[in-house]
């Protein structure tokens, strides 16, 4: 138990989490300035201070001020930890109690300037821990009171915080209509209107330079949260989100969405009228492009097929002419923004069947099924290690073996003393002989397990070629686990692949001369295979 007279040196540990409390004198500054004086009137010498800013008083996860000022206690550099209010340290009952117990099996003290609470003395321990569990209580109330607060600034039309929307900027805590970009919003809505999708809206605003509110290139998703946010019609929504205390059993956040969403008029000027906006929402509900069916495993290179131009993966795409739905691959960062590069387009069944040629002539060629076998397998290599040490212990048993003989040839002169030695001698070489052909035969079981394991190169090598002939017949999403399986990515070049790089071995090349990879139906395949090693 630690007395007033045990107290010579302190920490002083402040703590805010949010920029309001700063407004309302709860700012560092002000509880350090508070603790400070109060350790003067006590004559206790403060050698450190320890700050939390914008940290939540949940729990002490994730609050390096609180766990530093907490070791100097463990390792006796201080007798106490000086706080300007109780809250500052926990607002979790069971953390307090356990930071209590903590501080004081380590005799140590905290001590609350604002609430006069410590536990100097014996004094108050309970009703630290008393005030840890109404701090928790507080803490459940200030949510309950927040979320009824910015409930009813919704029902009031009051913007209620987070990311202000592109056409607005916030001023005095309200939504005042930005004109630039306010008419980048209509001409948005407007382009919408007259047929233009997501991404073409996004590549061309792209290519006229402009960008989000968080100074990024469009996208189609971009666009999308435009044209469905209701706060360009003049209205405020709120509620979607619920439960912002939940954690996951790994104390991850998760998102919870609540039905109960408040939708009232704003106070805000609305930039887009509200029948603009129903209209925009009734034609993406209604919009074929948004509900084309989707291959489901049937695009075996998709992200495999690289784009030409950039480099980035390329994934498969409809294309409407004259009411037929085509099917081609098209570059992944165009997809996604509509900038950057260009669709460069390959025809999915082309490159496909392109591609199940160009897989089966590889895997035919001996050059690739023994350097594939080489790295898929070093058995050969280990069998041939095993033999050499075992050739080698079977020369030393040979020697100890010899050494034995001489020594018994020695029984047959000198006196019993010499005898007596020599015995202990062949005792000894004894000993040594039936261990090294304990370990003899060790090695033996070894390489017959090795043996057994060994692949049979003929073997695999029929494997591979049976899979390039059937590949083609299997069913989709059987074609796409192998193809990832062995391929990294597929380089194209005129639409028509040039090089494939696979997932094992050292680098490997097949030369024209070696395959010769031709079609009737595609360009001439350059012959390149890149075999890499994942782990280099």
């Amino acid at each position: 138990m630690v007395e007033e007279k045990d107290i010579k040196k302190v920490v002083v540990y402040t703590r805010v989490s949010t920029t309001e409390q700063a407004e309302e004198g709860y700012s560092l500054e002000n509880q350090e300035r508070e603790c400070r004086a109060y350790c003067e009137i006590r004559g206790y010498e403060v050698v450190g201070v320890y700050s939390d800013r914008g940290i939540s008083a949940k729990d002490i996860k994730n609050r390096p001020g609180l766990i530093e000022a907490l070791r100097t206690i463990r390792n006796k550099e201080v007798q106490g930890i000086v706080v300007w209010k109780m809250s500052r340290l926990s607002r979790n009952a069971a953390d307090t109690a356990n930071i209590i117990e903590m501080v004081k099996k380590h005799n140590g003290a905290i001590i609350g300037v604002k609430d006069s609470i410590s536990t100097v003395g014996g004094f108050s321990t309970a009703m630290v821990t008393i005030s840890g569990v109404f701090a928790e209580m507080e803490r459940e109330s200030i949510i309950t009171q927040v979320k009824g607060g910015m409930r009813e600034k919704a029902r009031k039309g009051e913007w209620n915080g987070g990311m202000v929307p592109l056409g607005y900027e916030l001023v005095d805590k309200k939504l005042v209509i930005q004109p630039q970009q306010a008419e980048l919003i209509v001409r948005i809505f407007n382009s919408y209107l007259k047929g233009a999708g997501y991404k073409t809206i996004a590549k061309e605003l792209n290519e006229e330079g402009y960008k989000t509110k968080k100074g990024m290139l469009f996208s189609g998703n971009s666009i999308k949260l435009i044209l469905t946010n209701i706060t360009y019609a003049g209205k405020i929504r709120w509620g979607k989100l619920n439960n912002w205390s939940y954690e996951d059993e790994n104390g991850s956040r998760k998102r919870q969405y609540s039905d109960n969403v408040i939708e009232a008029d704003g106070i805000h000027e609305a930039i887009i009228p509200m029948k603009v906006y129903n209209k925009v929402q009734e034609m993406i509900a209604t919009n074929p492009r948004h509900h084309v069916k989707q291959f489901k495993g049937d695009h075996i290179i998709s992200g495999l097929l690289r784009c030409p131009k950039c480099g980035y993966g390329m994934s498969v795409q409809p294309k409407k002419v004259k009411g037929k739905v085509y099917w081609y691959y098209e570059c992944g960062q165009y997809i996604n923004k509509k900038a950057g590069c260009k669709p460069n387009l390959v025809p999915k069944e082309q490159i496909e069947e392109q591609f199940y040629d160009v897989f089966e002539r590889i895997v035919n060629d001996p050059k690739f099924s023994g350097k594939i076998l080489d790295g898929l397998s070093n058995t050969s290599y280990q069998i041939k290690n095993k033999r050499q040490i075992e050739k080698n212990t079977q020369q030393e048993i040979n020697g100890l073996k010899k050494k034995q003989g001489k020594l018994i040839d020695e029984l047959l002169e000198g006196d019993e003393l010499y005898k007596q030695a020599i015995r202990s001698k062949i005792q000894e070489v004894n000993v040594q002989i039936s261990e090294k052909q304990e370990k003899l035969q060790k090695i033996v079981r070894q390489i017959e397990g090795l043996e057994k394991e060994t692949i049979n190169l003929e073997e695999v090598s029929e494997i591979l070629r049976s899979v390039g002939k059937v590949l083609k017949l299997m069913p989709k999403d059987t074609q796409r686990k192998i193809v990832t399986k062995l391929i990294s990515k597929i380089e194209v070049e005129e639409k028509s692949i040039k090089a494939i790089h696979f997932n094992f071995s050292d680098s490997f090349s097949i030369s024209e001369d070696t395959v010769n990879l031709t079609t009737n139906k595609c360009a001439p395949f350059l012959g390149l295979m890149s075999v890499r090693n994942k782990s280099g």
